[in-house]
Parts: C-alpha cells; sequence; structure tokens
C-alpha cells in the first residue's frame, strides 16, 4: 500500500526546501542589484493558493512568479485579482538583460495604480508592448491611445 501522508510530508518538504534554494537565490540577485527584497512566506491549502497569493500580493510592489503552464492558475489569479505589478521570469535558464514588458490593458482603474507601481520597470524597458483583451469587456479607444502616448 502507499502511504499518503509519508508521500504527502515527502512533497511538503521538497517545497519547502525548493523555496528556501530559490528564496536565497533572489536575494543573492537582489543584494547584487542593490535593491531591497521581502520574501512573504505563506500558509494555505488548495483551492485557496492563487487566491491567497493575489490578496498578499495587493501588499507589495511586485510579485515575481515564473511563466510556466503549471503556474497558469497563480498568474491569473494575480495578474486580475491583486491590482499590482507582476513579473513572470522564464522557467527555462536565462541570461541576459529583459527589455520587453507587457502591459495587459482593460481601461480600469486598477492597471492604471498597477502601471504606476510598475512604472520603474516601464521606464528600463526598450519596448513596452500594449495587450488588450476585447472578449469581454469594451476597451475605450482614447483611453488606450492616452496610455501608449504615456509610455
Amino acid at each position: 500500500f502507499i502511504d499518503l501522508e509519508k508521500k504527502r510530508a515527502e512533497a511538503e518538504r521538497f517545497s519547502n526546501d525548493n523555496g528556501t534554494v530559490l528564496g536565497q537565490t533572489l536575494r543573492d540577485y537582489a543584494k547584487k542589484a542593490e535593491v531591497e527584497v521581502e520574501i512573504q512566506p505563506f500558509d494555505t491549502s488548495e483551492p485557496f493558493v492563487a487566491q491567497t497569493l493575489a490578496e498578499l500580493s495587493r501588499a507589495y510592489d511586485l510579485s515575481i512568479l515564473e511563466a510556466s503552464e503549471l503556474m497558469r492558475p497563480l498568474i491569473e489569479s494575480v495578474l486580475f485579482e491583486s491590482g499590482r505589478p507582476l513579473l513572470l521570469f522564464p522557467s527555462d535558464n536565462f541570461c541576459g538583460r529583459i527589455d520587453a514588458v507587457a502591459v495587459a490593458w482593460d481601461g480600469g482603474a486598477t492597471v492604471a495604480r498597477a502601471l504606476t507601481g510598475a512604472r520603474l520597470l516601464l521606464e528600463q524597458a526598450s519596448r513596452v508592448v500594449l495587450i488588450s483583451v476585447t472578449d469581454d469587456k469594451q476597451i475605450d479607444e482614447r483611453s488606450r491611445d492616452h496610455l501608449v502616448a504615456a509610455l
């Protein structure tokens, strides 16, 4: 028989160990870049992980997540529910400057606030791409044009 409790505990330890390594790596990079970083661990269970992460993200300048299919529910939750900037990094090893920024624009106040929070990233980018999905919400073209001019 499979000892599910033992497997769960092993998976949780593995996850915690990976989180510790990733956290230290982020701290090391932030120190080299002279950027202050705070890592906020949290304890929750499925199906509340995405919702909890989005709520926590509201209190911070920036959330950083891996751009992978596995992370998609978390990415969507933080992107659409936090109202704060989200930095996605490639799931493959990457070495180099990230100089393109994508902005998901729906014309709303929440996105405008997130853009204010992401101003430093926007100013450092050599290219900014504006993305609008119009399936469920009408986007005011004047509002979009004003944003493009400001970027």
